[in-house]
């Protein structure tokens, strides 16, 4: 009696990239498409006054609230649209809680001077001291960029 013993085959492992070429190209498609539409969704348009002599400062973060009045004079709030009532509660609950605030205004060029006035007596009425308005520097840096500045 002879044993036969079998050859086997010897099986080749494979991985199919096609499938996951098709996933990675999904997930690129999606990310891609949030993304932009993040970007748009909180952009406030705001076409700020020219200016030759206004600085460029720096603003802390922590501790500046920003406000944007579009040309059709509505209220924004950090990027978040905010009625005026709304805007004296929180001015109101920063004053009470003592916390030094500095205020910038974002304003169109075509939006009413009362309205950036009645904001900023606003502010000044409940201790908010450091009061700036968000300018268009026209010179521009050496690079030839136009910069955002201060005029306080």
């Amino acid at each position: 009696m002879s044993l036969s013993f079998r050859k086997f085959k010897k099986v080749r492992a494979e991985i199919n990239i096609v499938n996951l070429i098709d996933i990675i190209f999904s997930i690129n498609i999606f990310l891609l498409v949030t993304t932009s539409f993040s970007a748009t969704a909180n952009s406030i348009d705001v076409n700020l006054p020219k200016t030759t002599q206004a600085k460029i400062t720096k603003v802390d973060e922590k501790k500046t609230l920003s406000v944007s009045i579009d040309r059709l004079e509505k209220i924004y709030l950090n990027g978040e649209k905010i009625s005026i009532t709304k805007l004296k509660e929180i001015f109101a609950e920063k004053y009470m809680l003592s916390q030094q605030t500095d205020l910038v205004v974002s304003a169109d060029a075509m939006c009413s001077h009362g309205k950036i006035v009645e904001i900023l007596d606003l502010a000044k009425k409940y201790g908010i001291n450091n009061l700036s308005i968000a300018t268009r520097n026209i010179n521009g840096d050496e690079n030839g960029r136009k910069n955002t500045a201060m005029a306080k």
